[in-house]
């Protein structure tokens, strides 16, 4: 009898440590990963759009760009102005391929409340179609203002729209910080906000190297994504659990 009143305690008690564990269990919530992606490579292209405007307003005619795209130049007739187009063509950098052309008006040089304007006319990264408006404007203290609301088409057909506001300091150490906001809607549909809190970019690796993006979708989920010192990872916080990523 006494053997089995021990073998009833101990069937009891695993019962009461499995209950425990389970009720306590913490399951990895259900996260579409590549909508996080999505908004990190839509942040990207802004960025990268402006860095390849800003290195085309240096040069002081028509050629073909070392980065395999080429740029065109037209002054206007008041000799106030120019018109420059960015034509790509199967231009792949750091794994990043544009195709298309950019079309942009500037004024004659970068000094405060100097602008550029660009149009899009097929133009495409990485096979996305990439359609909209964006505005540069020089500040002061080499520090830009980029004003964007564009959509990408993906190729079945479901699209991501950003409209925001950055603001993109350039470095003495050859880097550049990034800061802004935006919102949008996702391609699953779910809107979103968005904050991006000092982005480092260093010219080299294609992704951010530092810095941070908070994700607000439906006003309910918040993402939490911090970027790493090594190219191409970043970690994502969501209800407390962190997962690494990369590209």
């Amino acid at each position: 009898m006494k053997t089995l009143n021990n073998l009833l305690f101990i069937l009891v008690l695993g019962a009461l440590f499995m209950f425990s564990c389970d009720s306590h269990k913490v399951e990895e919530p259900d996260i579409d990963k590549e909508v996080i992606k999505d908004n990190i490579f839509t942040s990207k292209v802004v960025s990268d759009l402006f860095f390849d405007v800003n290195n085309a307003t240096t040069k002081e005619k028509s050629e073909s760009n070392d980065d395999c795209f080429e740029i065109k130049h037209e002054m206007s007739e008041n000799l106030k102005s120019w018109k420059l187009s960015l034509v790509y063509n199967n231009c792949e950098i750091n794994g990043v391929v544009k195709n298309g052309e950019v079309t942009v008006e500037f004024t004659n040089s970068w000094k405060e409340g100097s602008f550029a304007k660009l149009k899009f006319n097929n133009f495409s990264v990485n096979g996305y179609s990439i359609n909209g408006t964006m505005d540069i404007s020089y500040e002061k203290d080499s520090v830009f203002k980029v004003n964007a609301d564009i959509e990408l088409t993906y190729a079945d057909g479901s699209k991501t729209s950003w409209k925001g506001t950055k603001t993109i300091k350039m470095l003495e150490n050859g880097t550049c910080e990034i800061n802004g906001q935006a919102e949008g809607k996702a391609r699953n549909g779910k809107s979103f906000t968005k904050k991006e809190i000092n982005l480092i970019y260093d010219f080299v690796c294609p992704w951010y190297v530092g810095g941070k993006i908070k994700i607000v979708f439906e006003e309910t989920e918040t993402y939490d994504i911090e970027f790493n010192k090594k190219c191409g990872e970043f970690t994502y916080s969501y209800k407390g659990i962190n997962t690494k990523q990369s590209f």
